[in-house]
């Protein structure tokens, strides 16, 4: 009902769409392809758009409008979207209604990042992209007004595209679960058969004797038929139904508790739970595939310094002192500086906003950009004002206004940016190209263009200081600083109109959106060529409150941690010794693919060593070695396409401690996971909270998303997302671990209860003949799961602790005892199964008598029901306190649980007693437990069962052991115990007292 509610909500809302030539509200519903619609500032947008046209903001050349797409990414940073200019100036419905317009477009997709089309206005032809496109669900900002032609309506908006069902994941419980099902199953249809086939045969044997039965006068097989029949339903106890029901209710109150738990609470954010089935699994984690930026860091980006020529700036230790500094420095450096601050504030998508104070405040996607840019406003560089034509500066006071000539926009293939530029007011000559992006595709430029090409109009940085902007990009990343790489080029007039000629064909391609991002790649690679190297940057991302800690416990609890990431190699290994993912004892085993002639043969050196290594290092209890492995992308890419090296890769990554990869692309993380996946029973969990680690978070059996700066996808993507890195102990080790006894007990103790009612049914019909007689009422049975026995499991399922909170936060051996022995395992469940057999034939047999000779005080024969209200009395009450035995954490929802349910069974029974011949056409139960309470015997065989049973077996059982086999838990536990004289006298005397008790009660039985 409430998804029918919002679905209803969504599509009365109304939207201004032109019809007739006239602006008419229409509901979303009515929308469709083609349709010209109004919005205004602050409106979703109801479908998927082509932005037409918006008011001209004065003195700004193009019409642009602002989005803000966090509904579909989770990014609050605006967006700027451009109208073409054929259709910018039609800023009216009659303007609009009076152009002949067609669109061309790619057929409906669920990309984000791709979409390509044509425009054609009055015959003439105008690429679309998605500058021009503007998404369902995204918020018109910073703008009155804007027409946009409708591409895509209803189920063919990418939105809608995108709502794709989660990756169905079964927890292992689940799985063991299914497997110990099965086995109940079969033993149901053994037990079955074992009974028919012995009723046929009690048939041919007895026919003589009891030739008044009629039922024998069929044949064998309809007898054995039937026999199965009815036995397959008194047995199906067995399996228990509602079991199923229980778990999603459990499991979903476990969410509820997650959700609630204040200690995963940041910023006013709670952690969400997206998908309750994997909460078990919570506590069995075995491998931990973790992000670094955003997930480990905070993605709070600073500008920590930079380095031009010889000199380096550390804004860290002298923040906005850069002027201070250029002074007595000679005019060359400083000219080389201003074009290293030229290039930072030309070359990016920052959009320009105002705070409450009127302060400029840069916006961008890429928080890289945003720390640059912010980093030189502190220092008295500032980008003023922008728009898609020009953009103006202000250099410690002198202004600055550059015309853009042409924008290559960043992308993953190239990872750099350029813009180019010409100075408003210089001097006659050659536009400028700016660019920025990583080292590892910058410096090849500079070093191939510069002995290629030899640039002339250069001032010859690339030559003379190559090494020392090396060695900077190394200091830098030791230190875990990002770095980019800055560069600059000159562009004649004739370079670049040829550049723009096939940049714009490029644009116009059609074919899909690989063919036109392939050419346009193609067309930027023409002119990215023979640069002077400016610089280099280093953006300072510190991690997380707690991460080391975090990470710490982890490794101390046996789980091996990977650390993926994309950036640099020193980088990635500095932040790693940062977040204790290595420490000075361990030793790195490097495999890398990034210099040019590596080949399959020289990574399969590398793996052999690292083989070589792991075997001649000590190894801990967990089996692993104090080897970090080390690799980047492009060796993994190499490992991936060879199946040998795969094995040896395979058989190193199993045996070491933690490692780190570097330089990777979001498929190879997603490949990283599903090779320790493939074949392997351990949990591996994926963590991460940007768009590139969407796949490896979906690829993990649990996919944990960190709620960042970079959008929500990766929330989106995960069964679980938290607020901040360090909540991840709390997750797995305190819920994680609950979580798992819980289901545990509750899947354990449903069976126990179950076999043990069903299995007096199966000793039953050896005594009847094989006929299929009930022992118990049918009433009783029905509600003895859905009432009598529903809530102990429930509860237990829901609120069960066997251990402090804060000892699961602080020993890591806990969470590690966990793991590797399951409370819900073949052993365990074998015990539990092994107790109802040995209960159910205790209780049974030990009720003989009554069944035998079951005479009263009445002058009759007190019948088959009141001995099977006696039996039923007693297996209910042996079921409640076996839930008391083994609940550890009592509270008051506990103890009402237990009391309730022996209530509502008494109740039940007493109702049933006096007034079910109202109600029932056929019942024989009337004034039977009248005759069955009213027999002393009753209430001696329930003392002998409560204390019998429960102090002499279960009780010594599990005293037994605690003491003799205990668990890393059990120690824990018994030093919170107090071990005095008075505890040990007290417990004595509980014992003597609960076997004189069993022992008055079996002499009174004996005698009476």
């Amino acid at each position: 009902m409430a998804r029918w509610r919002a679905d209803k909500w969504a599509n009365d809302q109304l939207h201004q769409v032109v019809k007739e030539g006239k602006l008419r509200d229409t509901k979303s519903q009515q929308i469709r392809v083609g349709d010209i619609i109004l919005i205004k500032k602050d409106e979703p947008f109801p479908a998927d758009l082509i932005f037409l046209s918006a008011p001209l903001v004065e003195g700004h050349h193009d019409v642009e409008c602002y989005i803000e797409t966090a509904n579909l990414d989770g990014e609050t940073a605006l967006k700027p979207k451009r109208a073409i200019d054929a259709t910018g100036h039609l800023n009216t419905v009659e303007a609009i209604m009076k152009t002949e317009i067609e669109v061309i477009a790619d057929p409906p997709n669920r990309s984000l990042v791709q979409w390509e089309g044509q425009m054609k206005v009055h015959g003439k032809e105008s690429p679309l992209s998605l500058k021009q496109f503007l998404f369902r669900g995204c918020v018109l900002r910073n703008t009155e007004w804007i027409l946009g032609a409708v591409c895509y309506a209803g189920k063919d908006t990418k939105m809608m595209r995108n709502l794709k069902a989660r990756p169905s994941k079964r927890s292992i419980m689940e799985k063991k679960l299914n497997n110990f099902i099965l086995f109940i199953f079969l033993l149901n249809v053994f037990m079955c058969f074992l009974l028919s086939l012995l009723a046929m045969i009690f048939k041919n044997v007895y026919t003589q004797y009891a030739w008044y039965i009629k039922y024998f006068d069929n044949s064998n097989a309809y007898v054995f038929f039937t026999t199965w029949l009815s036995f397959f339903l008194l047995l199906s106890y067995m399996i228990p139904i509602s079991l199923f029901v229980t778990i999603e209710i459990c499991k979903a109150s476990q969410a509820k508790l997650m959700q609630w738990d204040l200690k995963m609470f940041h910023n006013s954010r709670r952690m969400v739970v997206k998908s309750s089935s994997l909460n078990e699994d919570l506590g069995l984690i075995r491998y931990i595939f973790t992000d670094k930026t955003g997930t480990l860091t905070d993605n709070l980006m600073v500008l920590a310094g930079f380095s031009v020529m010889d000199f380096t700036h550390n804004d860290l230790v002298d923040p906005g002192k850069l002027n201070a500094e250029l002074q007595p420095r000679q005019q060359p450096l400083r000219e080389a500086v201003l074009d290293w601050i030229r290039c930072v504030l030309l070359c990016n998508t920052c959009v320009l906003s105002r705070d409450v104070n009127g302060n400029l405040l840069p916006e961008s996607q890429s928080q890289d950009e945003v720390a640059l840019v912010k980093g030189l406003m502190s220092n008295g560089y500032f980008l003023t004002n922008r728009n898609s034509r020009s953009m103006t500066l202000s250099l410690d006071g002198q202004v600055e206004e550059w015309t853009i000539e042409g924008l290559l926009e960043f992308d993953s293939d190239r990872k750099r940016m350029s813009i180019i530029v010409r100075k408003v007011g210089g001097a006659p000559g050659p536009m400028v190209m700016y660019t920025k992006g990583a080292d590892s595709t910058m410096l090849p430029l500079m070093e191939k263009g510069y002995h290629e090409f030899g640039l002339g109009q250069s001032s010859g940085l690339s030559q003379d200081y190559t090494p020392q902007i090396r060695s900077e990009l190394d200091r830098f990343s030791r230190l875990g600083l990002r770095t980019l790489v800055m560069a600059m080029r000159y562009v004649d007039l004739h370079e670049y109109t040829h550049w723009k000629q096939l940049y714009d064909a490029a644009n116009l391609t059609m074919g899909g959106g690989k063919a036109r991002q392939g050419k346009i790649t193609e067309a930027c690679t023409l002119i990215e060529k023979a640069f002077n190297l400016l610089g280099c940057s280093a953006i300072e991302d510190k991690l997380q409150d707690q991460v080391p800690e975090t990470i710490h416990f982890f490794m101390q609890a046996g789980v091996v941690v990977w650390m993926l990431t994309g950036d640099k190699m020193e980088t990635a290994v500095n932040i790693a010794g940062c977040a204790r993912l290595k420490d000075h004892e361990d030793r790195l085993c490097y495999i890398s693919g990034t210099t040019d002639g590596y080949t399959r043969e020289v990574i399969g050196e590398q793996l052999v060593r690292a083989k070589d290594w792991i075997n001649n290092t000590p190894q801990n209890a967990d089996g692993k070695c104090k080897v970090v492995l080390v690799m980047d992308g492009p060796a993994f890419a190499i490992i991936e396409e060879d199946r040998e090296l795969q094995e040896i890769f395979h058989y190193c990554a199993v045996r070491i401690k933690s490692a780190i990869c570097c330089r990777l692309e979001p498929l190879q993380k997603a490949h990283i996971v599903d090779m320790f996946q493939s074949g392997n029973k351990d949990v591996c969990l994926g963590i991460g909270d940007g768009a590139n680690d969407v796949s490896m978070i979906q690829s993990a059996r649990v996919g944990v998303g960190v709620m960042g700066l970079e959008g929500s996808q990766a929330e989106l993507a995960s069964d679980y997302a938290i607020p901040r890195f360090r909540h991840l102990v709390r997750l797995c080790a305190v819920h994680g671990r609950f979580s798992s006894v819980r289901n545990a007990f509750l899947i354990q103790y449903s069976f126990y209860k179950n076999n043990l009612f069903a299995f007096m049914q199966f000793y039953f019909g050896f005594y009847s003949g094989f006929s299929g007689q009930t022992l118990t009422d049918e009433w009783l049975m029905a509600n003895y799961n859905l009432l009598f026995t529903q809530l102990p499991p429930l509860v237990g399922g829901i609120f069960e602790k066997d251990i402090e909170e804060t000892d699961l936060e602080k020993d890591p051996l806990l969470f590690k005892s966990a793991r590797l022995k399951s409370p819900f395992n073949v052993l365990t469940a074998s015990m539990w199964m092994f107790i109802s057999t040995i209960h159910s034939i205790i209780i049974y047999y030990s009720c003989w008598p009554v069944l035998v000779n079951d005479d009263q005080n009445y002058y009759r024969s007190s019948g088959l029901r009141t001995a099977g209200l006696l039996i039923s009395n007693i297996v209910l009450t042996v079921v409640l306190s076996k839930a008391c035995l083994h609940l550890k954490y009592w509270t008051w929802i506990t103890f009402l649980s237990a009391a309730l349910s022996f209530a509502l069974y008494m109740m039940f029974v007493w109702v049933y007693n006096f007034f079910g011949k109202d109600v029932l056409t056929e019942w024989n139960f009337y004034y039977q437990a009248s005759v069955g309470f009213a027999d002393v015997k009753t209430y001696l065989y329930l003392i002998l069962y409560i204390f019998g049973i429960f102090t002499c077996l279960d009780y010594t059982f599990l005293v037994g052991q605690q003491t003799f086999l205990p668990t890393y838990a059990d120690v824990k536990m018994s030093l919170y115990k107090k071990k005095s004289p008075r505890s040990f006298i007290l417990r004595f005397i509980l014992m003597v007292g609960c076997l004189l008790a069993m022992l008055i009660a079996c002499i009174v039985l004996a005698v009476g």
